[in-house]
């Protein structure tokens, strides 16, 4: 067995753009958030790797990860994969299976909501520009009615 965590600092750089670690006989915490460039992380059939962390910022560049065979059980870390297209479950348990398909949908039903969210926001600053143009309006006539010369017409009746 060998602690994960020393096998990968050990055998790929922090800027590498692959992990492909598959059947090492990795053990215990695995933390890959010093490796900023990752876009495929392959860990596969390491029964004893038991967590996983990318850091708490979003992975947009890393598009595919695999981590089937292995021991870990908290998926949390997929709610930062944006533009995930390729996740590989094989040998896992049906519970697993089903507890990466929970986080999953958990972490697009928060997406939602946020877009929800910024949906809203959006629609009230659209309220309060239309608002704030027809301000501006009023105070454009005023000040043409205020600096207007006067009616020579009016001036020449009196």
């Amino acid at each position: 067995m060998v602690n994960a965590q020393e096998y990968i600092e050990s055998n790929f750089p922090k800027h590498t753009d692959r992990i492909l670690a598959i059947g090492k006989n990795l053990e215990g915490y695995l933390d890959l958030s010093e490796y900023p460039n990752l876009v495929e992380v392959r860990l596969g059939n390491n029964r004893l790797l038991t967590s996983l962390s990318l850091g708490p910022s979003p992975r947009p560049h890393l598009t595919a990860i695999g981590f089937g065979g292995s021991g870990i059980t908290e998926f949390s870390f997929l709610a930062n994969l944006p533009n995930l297209h390729l996740l590989v479950l094989i040998n896992n348990t049906q519970e697993h299976q089903a507890k990466v398909v929970r986080d999953i949908n958990r972490a697009y039903q928060c997406k939602d909501q946020e877009i929800e969210k910024i949906k809203q926001q959006i629609t009230q600053l659209q309220q309060q520009i239309q608002s704030l143009q027809t301000e501006l309006k009023a105070c454009e006539n005023n000040n043409r009615e205020q600096n207007s010369p006067p009616n020579l017409s009016s001036e020449r009746n009196k």
